[in-house]
């Protein structure tokens, strides 16, 4: 009973601790002001010119359209994109031979999955808000995507989806049975609104919103708006909080219960 209160207790201090990190996250970005294009590029000239190009830095957020000239194309579906996920997933059978503490032996079938195949690309995009455009250069940023692909094709062998190839020397390895292949794919495709929080600076030479260099401040680049975001980030700060304060409950109780019982 008392090592179980100090994992309710352990568990209490986690959920705890990554409820107020939501909830900061939360206090970031409603905190965060929203500038647009136009006047991100008067910021940056009137900077360079008192001080020099290169000099320019501001954490804020941007929303507008995401364009792209040379959009990617995702493998599976094909749609264009500025950045996309996809992963590949082989469900398999397998036999078994367990030995209990008497010796004695049972067989038996287990199901399983592995990941035989996953891929992450992004590409620099435009946001457009009716002031004008900036650039984004997503590296290192926290996608919010649209699923565009979840399909189960079972059974073994080569097939094609989109511009991938599942070759058949994936299938049967290790003496599991395979029974499919789960497709999961993941797009920001362009055309849609999007919400960038990260630093906006010309260091390189080059007007651009990337990731910032400041340690703690976030880069997000979303289909999801601000209000979807702070709502979210909220709603899940509030029931971590919640089931922090029931573990933490239930493990003082458990502490005096063993306690009464000694």
């Amino acid at each position: 009973m008392l090592i179980v209160a100090i994992v309710l207790a352990v568990v209490a201090g986690v959920l705890l601790v990554i409820g107020r990190v939501m909830a900061g996250k939360a206090a970031l970005i409603a905190g965060t002001e929203t500038v647009k294009a136009a006047v991100i590029e008067a910021d940056a000239k009137a900077v360079a010119a008192e001080i020099g190009g290169g000099s320019f830095s501001k954490y804020l957020e941007v929303k507008g359209t995401a364009l792209c000239d040379s959009p990617l194309e995702a493998e599976f579906s094909g749609t264009k994109c500025v950045h996309y996920e996809t992963s590949v997933v082989r469900e398999y059978e397998e036999n078994y031979v367990e030995t209990d503490s008497g010796g004695k032996s049972r067989t038996g079938t287990r199901r399983g999955s592995e990941t035989v195949s996953s891929s992450s690309r992004s590409c620099p995009f435009l946001v457009e808000d009716i002031s004008g455009r900036i650039e984004v250069d997503p590296t290192g940023a926290k996608f919010h995507l649209e699923t565009t692909m979840s399909r189960f094709e079972p059974g073994e062998g080569e097939r094609t989806v989109g511009s991938y190839v599942l070759r058949a020397i994936l299938a049967g390895g290790g003496g599991r049975r395979t029974i499919g292949y789960r497709f999961e794919e993941k797009c920001f495709p362009v055309g849609r609104q999007a919400y960038v929080l990260g630093e906006a600076t010309d260091a390189g030479g080059a007007l651009r919103v990337r990731k910032p260099t400041e340690k703690g401040k976030r880069f997000i680049v979303s289909l999801k708006s601000e209000e979807e975001l702070i709502r979210s980030a909220r709603l899940w700060a509030f029931w971590l909080t919640i089931g922090s304060g029931v573990s933490l409950a239930a493990a003082i109780v458990l502490l005096v219960l063993d306690l009464l019982w000694k």
